[in-house]
């Protein structure tokens, strides 16, 4: 048996039909990154029963940045978060319907120095991926994203 989880997908309109061939589907809806802004360029994509999360097909891509943002499958792994900035990708455990990274904090609040450094791997491919998915639609505008 699968194991499914709903998992939305944020790329550049481009990028499209790379995404529906694995299953997902246009989304009405603004891609809007972290800061609340809407990221140029970019369209949302869902896929209601993502076999695994598309793990493996998403890890394996290269040349195009996205950012993924999968639901738990219970009993099999925890929601999750895939970025790519098209070279690099980066998974990290994501708090519950976020899509933020999640830094344990163990009993008596201690916490690894491995978990901060995750979270800010996952940021750093994250920046350079809404960067990448949004100069595309930059230079068909002729102009660079602002940094």
């Amino acid at each position: 048996m699968d194991d499914r989880c709903y998992s939305t997908l944020v790329c550049a309109e481009r990028d499209k039909d790379v995404f529906e061939k694995m299953g997902y589907r246009l989304e009405e809806s603004k891609a809007l990154g972290a800061d609340g802004n809407e990221i140029p360029g970019a369209v949302v994509m869902v896929d209601e029963q993502a076999n695994y999360g598309h793990y493996d097909e998403l890890t394996a891509l290269t040349g195009i940045p996205f950012l993924v943002c999968g639901s738990a499958c219970p009993c099999v792994y925890g929601d999750h978060l895939i970025v790519s900035d098209g070279r690099e990708w980066h998974h990290s455990e994501a708090l519950h319907e976020s899509n933020y990274p999640a830094v344990r904090v163990e009993f008596g609040g201690v916490i690894h120095a491995s978990e901060i450094e995750d979270a800010n791997k996952y940021w750093a491919v994250y920046s350079t991926a809404v960067t990448a998915i949004s100069r595309h639609a930059s230079k068909v505008k002729g102009k660079l994203p602002a940094r």
